[in-house]
């Protein structure tokens, strides 16, 4: 699918990343996502959290690029 970004610049830290760090903002976020979640809920592994991450950026996705 390709991904029209409003934001051009990128999210991460590129100083201490590298501008290659990530191929857009969509995937460091779903990156920044998942790490959240993972510590949020040390109960779960870090499979279920990406099952459950999967969704939920694809929606956070669609409605941001819907509005």
């Amino acid at each position: 699918m390709d991904e029209v970004c409003f934001v051009q610049a990128p999210l991460w830290d590129v100083a201490a990343r590298g501008p290659a760090a990530y191929p857009n903002n969509t995937a460091f976020v779903h990156e920044f996502t998942t790490n959240l979640l993972t510590t949020s809920f040390p109960n779960m592994r870090p499979q279920q959290v990406q099952v459950m991450a999967m969704p939920l950026i694809s929606c956070l996705t669609l409605a941001f690029y819907s509005s």
